[in-house]
């Protein structure tokens, strides 16, 4: 049997397409990455001045409580 010419292009074809479609699937993967570490950078740094709020907060009612 002869193996037709006419089929290799539609092989090579789905596999650049693949190969283009990962591409930009891991490009887009990377980027959400990034983007989630951005966020928790951001939410730990809220967590920590919400904390550091809270225990000035508290520091500043319990002096005047000593003075009251």
């Amino acid at each position: 049997m002869a193996s037709s010419r006419s089929c290799l292009p539609v092989p090579v074809a789905i596999t650049k397409s693949y190969a283009e479609c990962h591409s930009w699937f891991l490009e887009l993967i990377e980027a959400m990455a990034q983007i989630f570490k951005l966020l928790w950078q951001l939410s730990s740094q809220q967590v920590k001045c919400a904390g550091l709020r809270t225990l000035t907060v508290i520091s500043l009612r319990q002096r005047n409580w000593a003075f009251a």
